[in-house]
């Protein structure tokens, strides 16, 4: 499911649902005219009204395919949320609504934005109809009904809509079906060998018409000759032309309807084999230009200082390639040079600009300059060649092995680089004593710098914001301070190890949510210094 997890459906085998047989039927017919004498049918049909009328339209608007409304044990609505984000919706005035659905053991909804209101009302007459067992599990998984299809099975179907109560979660989802009457007109186009599409219909209009009037007004025109009672053959050759001009009409209709969804069908086709030709095209793109950014990046089986340094990274883009961005060069015999990026947004745009931040860092290593000419080059390139609304968050350093101290200069990067000590006594700290403005946003930057003095042993992890903005399935974020913690139970890892637990908490905080933003991670500890 998009923004919207794995479908409730247990079975993938089965995703047809159970109908709602005979006497099943008479007894939903019978509780939704019973309901709209109780208080509870004024609130179906607000929160019915307010679902389409305005929920659904949230939702398009934001391309998220479901609504996800959660309730609290005493029905009060506790947060509406489209994908991971939080909808500002009150619900307040439907109380009586969640009292009646949390007695019912659903604490969940998963509704489709496709769904009308009155699927809605339908779907929640049809759990009032069966309350009781519902409130009571009063029921046999074994012995087909309403109720065990809709906990126990592939779900039921009402209304073209398909619901499911698994988990304390009722899902309903939009399911189409083919009328009656539109199995009609297949096995007519069907039936007739000649012609398999709309002109079945048309050519059969006027026999189907003369067919059926002779058929029907045929016998009162022969009863009225032979009695002689011509007032009435007059009469029923009249009926007789005009149920015939019906039945042609009718024929006529159905064969042009017909005839423009064939029309529309073919010219979607088309359209969607261009489409689809234009995806591929793209995704082609996309993977070579995930080929090309990967390369940007340093190899870390040859790092400068290997012999002093050890290092580890992580780079997972959200899409296909990403913005954030990093490197290590070397400088001389006992200098390396670092920078770790952040570009705003992610995708095709962002990846471009790593692709100049890359190219600028590369000429200010083959011409080497001081760290503040590197930072004003990252900055002057961006406002020169980006949107206005781009800019990028970047840290640069230069690591003296010799002297063992890192110089470094923070434009706008958050969240700032974890210096973890090698003596266990001392408090992991952050770099921000060099805070600059963002890059991108100014031409003139007074740019700071600031020198850290580094003893063997001691570990600094870059991470980029998708790590601490990890969001979880409810929305939630990590944050800095859980990732602290985390560095904290786990410093004494090497720096390998520790990039791998990093990932592992990352997938494991995160479940089943959608990734929102790139997480990279670049960490370092010092082995010696020389």
């Amino acid at each position: 499911m998009d923004d919207d997890r794995k479908s409730l459906y247990p079975s993938q085998a089965n995703q047809k649902g159970a109908s709602l047989r005979f006497f099943e039927r008479l007894n939903y017919k019978w509780h939704s005219l019973w309901i709209r004498r109780t208080s509870l049918w004024p609130e179906i049909q607000g929160f019915s009204h307010w679902f389409e009328h305005e929920a659904a339209k949230t939702a398009a608007k934001l391309n998220r395919a479901r609504i996800h409304i959660s309730l609290d044990s005493k029905g009060t609505v506790e947060e509406v949320r489209l994908g991971m984000k939080k909808q500002p919706f009150s619900l307040e005035q439907h109380q009586n609504l969640g009292e009646f659905l949390v007695s019912l053991g659903i604490r969940r909804l998963i509704l489709d934005v496709r769904l009308e209101k009155n699927q809605i009302a339908d779907m929640l007459i049809l759990l009032y109809s069966y309350r009781e067992k519902l409130e009571q599990r009063n029921f046999d998984r074994t012995t087909p009904g309403v109720v065990q299809h809709l906990v126990h099975g592939s779900g039921v179907r009402l209304a073209c809509t398909k619901a499911a109560l698994h988990d304390r979660t009722l899902q309903i989802d939009y399911s189409y079906r083919a009328l009656q009457f539109s199995r009609g007109v297949q096995w007519f186009e069907e039936a007739h060998k000649n012609f398999k599409d709309h002109r079945a219909l048309l050519y059969a209009a006027p026999r189907y018409a003369v067919l059926i009037g002779v058929a029907v007004i045929g016998p009162i025109i022969f009863y009225a000759i032979y009695h002689r009672n011509w007032a009435l053959v007059i009469l029923s050759m009249i009926s007789s032309l005009v149920l015939l001009g019906l039945v042609y009409v009718f024929f006529m209709i159905v064969g042009s309807v017909e005839y423009d969804n064939e029309e529309k069908a073919y010219n979607l086709q088309n359209a969607y084999g261009k489409l689809k030709a234009f995806t591929n095209r793209i995704h082609s793109d996309v993977r070579r230009a995930r080929v090309v950014q990967e390369k940007f990046l340093p190899d870390m089986s040859q790092m400068p200082l290997d012999d002093r340094l050890e290092w580890a990274s992580s780079f997972l883009p959200a899409e296909e390639i990403g913005g954030d961005y990093f490197d290590v060069r070397t400088l001389d015999h006992q200098r390396a040079a670092i920078i770790f990026s952040d570009v705003s947004g992610h995708g095709m745009a962002a990846a471009f600009i790593t692709a100049i931040l890359k190219t600028t860092f590369q000429a200010w290593v083959d011409k080497e300059d001081s760290l503040t000419g590197l930072m004003d080059r990252l900055n002057l390139a961006l406002c020169r060649l980006t949107p206005v609304d781009s800019f990028a968050s970047v840290f640069a350093a230069v690591y003296d092995a010799e002297l063992g101290e890192l110089h470094y200069a923070n434009g706008g990067h958050q969240p700032e680089p974890w210096l973890l000590p090698a003596d266990l006594e001392e408090n992991i700290s952050f770099l921000d004593l060099a805070r600059n403005l963002i890059l991108g946003v100014e031409e003139q930057i007074e740019f700071k710098t600031s020198r850290l003095s580094l003893k063997p042993g001691d570990v600094i992890v870059f991470a980029s914001d998708g790590i601490v903005e990890n969001r979880n399935i409810d929305g939630e974020l990590y944050g800095g301070a859980v990732f602290t913690d985390f560095l904290q139970q786990h410093r004494t890892e090497t720096v390998a190890r520790l990039i791998q637990l990093i990932e592992e908490e990352m997938d494991t905080y995160a479940k089943n949510a959608e990734q929102s933003d790139d997480r990279t991670i670049l960490a370092l500890r010092v082995k010696e210094i020389t």
